[in-house]
């Protein structure tokens, strides 16, 4: 193994959170326009007699969410090596083993468990008054600084 293989170049929690939050934001706007244009479409009468309309905003903010989280962590991940979050500060997405292209299943690990980091422990280490424990790196990937 070469020298520059043993060099840390693990991303700081600084990075990690900023990516976190970026691409928390990029689903969110994602799932509101796609609320927002199902909501139009279903008022016009395109797709037949509306609804109630605030549940039909939840339900595609939350499709719209989902399949835009799972383009950007799944499908960029596995193409690109990041999503728009990581690509914004610097970061990548490498497979622990050997520092290559993630594989489809590592990458639809890893984002199921970042849904469920997000979506449940998050919010419970909040009710019960924080965490110092910090993001791991799972599913035989991790994170690392670009060059």
């Amino acid at each position: 193994m070469s020298a520059a293989a043993h060099v840390d170049n693990t991303a700081g929690l600084g990075r990690r959170y900023a990516s976190a939050v970026i691409d928390g934001v990029f689903f969110s706007g994602c799932g509101l326009v796609a609320a927002v244009v199902y909501v139009g479409v279903r008022e016009s009468g395109i797709l037949g007699a509306s609804g109630a309309v605030g549940s039909e905003l939840l339900a595609g903010f939350a499709v719209g969410a989902l399949i835009a989280s799972f383009l950007n962590h799944v499908v960029m991940v596995c193409l690109a090596h990041r999503s728009v979050g990581k690509a914004l500060v610097g970061t990548r997405v490498v497979r622990r083993a050997d520092g290559g292209r993630p594989r489809v299943h590592q990458a639809v690990a890893r984002w199921l468990g970042g849904f469920l980091f997000g979506v449940v422990v998050l919010p419970l280490a909040f009710i019960l008054g924080g965490s110092e424990a910090e993001p791991q790196d799972f599913a035989g990937l991790r994170i690392i600084r670009s060059r």
